[in-house]
């Protein structure tokens, strides 16, 4: 609404950009200060031509603080949308479910030790209620889209009452984020029951176990037994046994008893299936050096995982980044995720 009312209405970055700024200046350090930005970055950190109408038109008008208070709305994110320059964007129903996985990954970066854990909460799910595979493909990798809301520091051990208040939140805003397009408005709800419990103890409703859809109460299971694997300490190996053994105590008073079945059974406990072949020729060892530093581990910090020095772990970082073709940990971790090594 400001671009447009200061000229600017090409719809670009750099347009969007100014206007951002002529905003914040300009409640700041009032029309003087606007001006000197204009012209100081005219050229420079501005695009010349958007920043020159910019200039022109904010000498015409008589009182910036009546511009920027005439151009606020209520509903930005629908004033946007009716701005947007045609042809607008749209992402074919055929690639819905990948583009989903990308806000997935998104979100789950947020927190390195969590790579991978949305994509791998849908495909539990699914697995576990095949005849709602479908839905739950769609709606595990995006349950958690909430999280990009809420502070990193909220999902620590040791947060505060109000941050802990704020993560419990983050279903309602996974809710309400696919409730703004029509495509993913219908299974909104079911990400937004993600972390109920039967018994009416958990967020962000409290629900009880008749507001509880099935497909909800799946992807509750399976997104509970993946946190346990997340938190349980002792080794690798025998993480999945506790975690299994934690997740069936809490059938049948908080998660429903067929649900802990199914996805138990679904899960197989990877781990007795016998070696795998990794891709990129990876050797098992490699494979646990990258697992740590998408987790966030640094070269020290994987020399006291598996008690080797340093330097080898420098070593195995660098094969691993030569063999996989990537030049940082973002993309190794992208890596790791996209082939389930996590």
């Amino acid at each position: 609404m400001l671009a447009a009312r200061l000229g600017l209405t090409d719809g670009t970055r750099a347009a969007l950009a100014i206007a951002r700024d002529v905003e914040v200046i300009g409640r700041l350090g009032g029309r003087e200060a606007v001006s000197v930005a204009l012209r100081e970055r005219e050229g420079h950190s501005y695009d010349p031509d958007p920043a020159h109408a910019a200039l022109a038109n904010l000498a015409n008008l008589a009182n910036l603080d009546s511009l920027v208070e005439a151009a606020r709305t209520k509903m930005p994110w629908d004033v946007a949308l009716r701005r947007e320059p045609q042809p607008h964007a749209s992402v074919p129903a055929e690639r819905l479910d990948e583009v989903l996985s990308v806000f997935a990954d998104f979100a789950d970066l947020k927190e390195p030790r969590r790579a991978g854990y949305s994509r791998d909460v849908a495909g539990l799910a699914a697995a576990a209620a095949p005849e709602h595979a479908e839905l739950v493909r769609r709606v595990g990798p995006v349950q958690d889209l909430g999280r990009v809301a809420v502070p990193n520091r909220a999902d620590h051990r040791g947060s505060s009452p109000a941050d802990v208040e704020r993560l419990r939140l983050h279903p309602y805003y996974s809710e309400r984020f696919l409730a703004r397009a029509p495509t993913t408005a219908p299974p909104a709800r079911i990400a937004g029951l993600h972390h109920e419990r039967l018994d009416g103890s958990c967020y962000y409703r409290g629900a009880t176990g008749a507001d509880i859809a099935w497909e909800a109460r799946i992807l509750a299971t399976a997104d509970t037994f993946r946190e346990l694997i997340l938190e349980t300490p002792g080794p690798g190996t025998q993480v999945p046994a506790q975690a299994a053994a934690a997740l069936a105590r809490l059938a049948p008073q908080h998660l429903h008893a067929d649900a802990v079945d199914a996805v138990l059974a679904a899960d197989g406990f990877r781990a007795r299936r016998g070696p795998p072949a990794w891709p990129a020729g990876l050797t098992e060892r490699e494979v646990e050096v990258l697992r740590l530093i998408c987790r966030g581990a640094t070269k020290n910090g994987v020399a006291g995982a598996l008690g080797i020095s340093p330097n080898t772990a420098d070593h195995h970082i660098r094969h691993i980044y030569a063999k996989i073709g990537v030049s940082s940990r973002a993309a190794a971790t992208l890596f790791a995720v996209e082939r389930d090594l996590l």
